[in-house]
């Protein structure tokens, strides 16, 4: 007598977001960025796993051209045809990853991105001279460009590393 074993409901989420990848590992932002969260940015990842859906972290062009233990720079020292170039290798891997996602039919809920990153900024940039001005950074617009291009539609959302619990709370409501 054979005994018939039950199955769970298969319960994944259908949902992704795609994050950058400092979110998980600060030790990727350039020297003297880090300050309050050593490792993970708490509250946004708290309130992406919450919000139960799967997180992939994109690439990190700065780290890709100029390593981990990089002096910051802004979104000017950055504008130079080698970044541009990883910025455009690197989203395109995120997009086509995308398109897997889409093709299994699950959807991209949200793009997450870092404020103020000259790769990663979804609105603003900052310039000692000019103050904080509207920019998308590098990587973001190369990203835009590719998922115009592939018709893949999200929200954007840009971390405040200086108010994460903001970024978290918009995060929350957006993903409810």
């Amino acid at each position: 007598m054979s005994k018939k074993i039950a199955k769970s409901p298969d319960i994944r989420s259908g949902r992704f977001a795609f994050v950058p990848f400092c979110l998980f590992a600060q030790a990727f932002q350039a020297k003297g960025l880090v300050r309050d969260y050593p490792a993970q940015i708490t509250p946004v990842v708290e309130a992406l796993m919450a919000s139960g859906v799967n997180i992939i972290q994109m690439p990190c062009p700065e780290s890709r051209l100029a390593g981990l233990a990089r002096e910051p720079h802004g979104y000017k020292w950055y504008d130079q045809d080698a970044f541009r170039s990883v910025c455009e290798q690197a989203a395109g891997e995120t997009v086509e990853m995308m398109k897997t996602i889409l093709v299994k039919g699950y959807s991209v809920a949200v793009v997450i991105g870092v404020e103020l990153s000259p790769s990663c900024s979804v609105l603003r940039q900052f310039d000692r001279r000019r103050g904080q001005y509207e920019q998308s950074g590098w990587f973001i617009q190369a990203l835009r460009h590719q998922m115009r291009a592939a018709d893949i539609k999200a929200e954007f959302i840009g971390i405040n590393r200086r108010f994460p619990n903001k970024t978290a709370e918009k995060i929350r409501a957006f993903l409810s």
